[in-house]
């Protein structure tokens, strides 16, 4: 019988290192990560603008005028699932933990 051969771990995450490397390479060389640096330049540069002629014409300014659409929001339904079920047990478990410390402090008392 032929004995089943093992895999090779370590070339398989060779390859795949080097496609994720090959695959940012190409991103670069295609001015990827450059439009997307570009970009937010050009927004920080309106928001600039924008800032010093406030300033020119004496309007009071506040940071957070200026910072409109920098902010993301990242919650999706996983993320809410997770955080509903996380607050769930941390209320579960200090409701447990209280009546345990009740329990002692009454056992002991």
């Amino acid at each position: 019988m032929d004995a089943k051969k093992k895999t090779n771990w370590f070339k398989i995450t060779m390859i795949l290192l080097f496609i994720a490397y090959i695959s940012l390479y190409a991103l670069n060389i295609s001015g990827y990560y450059d439009g997307s640096r570009r970009r937010k330049v050009e927004f920080t540069e309106d928001q600039i603008a924008k800032f010093e002629e406030d300033i020119a014409n004496g309007v009071e300014v506040d940071i957070k005028n200026y910072l409109d659409g920098q902010t993301k929001n990242y919650a999706n339904g996983a993320s809410k699932i997770g955080y509903t079920f996380s607050k769930n047990v941390d209320s579960f478990l200090n409701k447990g933990i209280g009546y345990i410390l009740d329990f002692f402090g009454k056992l002991l008392s």
